[in-house]
């Protein structure tokens, strides 16, 4: 965002800070130019007011009026043109004493530079920090589709949305078990949003929310396709607006690599019950079990045989008791 300290420092404007300097940090939305001794109802705040003064209080406490009442109307600094056909050349003392008081950034704006361009200067950096926010956020959604059709699963998404936005995050099933974190904490970051969780968990696929406060910025969304299959904790600073653009596709993102998850294991568990029920018919031999065993991915049972109560085959005949028994192995 733009900053009044960063709009004086354009040389082409040639604008000057003369008073108000304890908010050279203050940012500036847009640009607004009215001459109205009241302004602020037309106002909708974080504008950089410009004006020639031609309905300026002549006393001090008109100038204290003044700028009180655009201090609550949001306004972040104010610009007074000068020139030589305008109704001040120079800034007026009692204006600069009141913006010091107010702590209100009072720029003034040099006679050939017409407001005009002042604005366009305005608008004109906001359109590039958007441009800018917008090439990264397409940047970033590529690398987590790279992520997501590579092997990594949950983890590698998360990780690269880490990497992209340093935020970190962490995937739960619906028992509150962590089945993926990109850093460390996971358990703590569970148990602190374990209230909001709570909140929401009823809610289903439509669940979603955030906690901001000291300086971070917490979300919890819901994740699924048809039916909700784990939730998602985010977990960063607070001064990243634009890491706030991704959300929406890692939630999608990880939303498909559980779908595809669930997917395979059932279809892998219905492959195992069919090779199960033809093995309970017992119509095929060890080799043939086994090899349905391997493909099903199950472990082939490894059986312990029995040892033969009798000794193993003579490698000589014994004697036959009789002629008339002619058994081997008689008691």
């Amino acid at each position: 965002m733009l900053t009044v300290a960063e709009l004086t420092a354009d040389l082409e404007l040639g604008l000057q800070l003369v008073a108000g300097h304890s908010g050279a940090g203050r940012e500036i939305e847009a640009a607004a130019v009215s001459e109205l001794a009241h302004p602020g109802p037309w106002l909708q705040g974080g504008e950089l007011l410009l004006t020639i003064g031609l309905l300026l209080p002549q006393t001090s406490d008109g100038c204290r009026s003044y700028l009180a009442e655009l201090d609550a109307a949001g306004v972040q600094a104010v610009g007074l043109g000068l020139g030589a056909e305008l109704p001040h050349k120079a800034a007026p003392a009692r204006l600069i004493t009141a913006a010091d008081e107010f702590g209100m950034p009072l720029l003034t704006v040099p006679d050939p530079v017409p407001f005009i361009a002042v604005t366009k200067a305005v608008f004109a950096y906001r359109a590039r920090a958007e441009r800018k926010e917008l090439e990264w956020a397409l940047q970033t959604q590529r690398a987590l589709t790279a992520a997501a059709v590579t092997p990594g699963g949950l983890l590698g998404i998360l990780a690269a949305h880490r990497g992209a936005t340093g935020r970190c995050g962490v995937v739960i099933d619906l028992l509150g078990r962590v089945l993926a974190e990109s850093g460390p904490g996971g358990e703590q970051l569970v148990a602190r949003l374990s209230g909001l969780l709570d909140s929401v968990r009823d809610q289903g696929l439509n669940a979603a929310a955030a906690d901001i406060s000291d300086g971070r910025r917490r979300e919890l969304h819901a994740l699924g396709a048809h039916r909700l299959r784990a939730w998602l904790l985010i977990d960063g600073p607070a001064e990243q607006p634009a890491a706030n653009q991704v959300s929406g596709d890692l939630v999608s993102l990880l939303s498909l690599e559980l779908e595809r998850r669930h997917g395979f294991n059932t279809a892998q568990r219905r492959g195992r019950a069919q090779v199960l029920d033809r093995l309970a018919r017992a119509t095929v031999d060890d080799v043939v079990a086994a090899r349905w065993l391997t493909s099903a991915d199950c472990p082939t049972p490894t059986f312990a045989l029995p040892r033969s109560p009798h000794p193993t085959t003579p490698t000589t005949s014994p004697p036959i008791c009789s002629s008339r028994c002619r058994t081997r192995w008689c008691a």
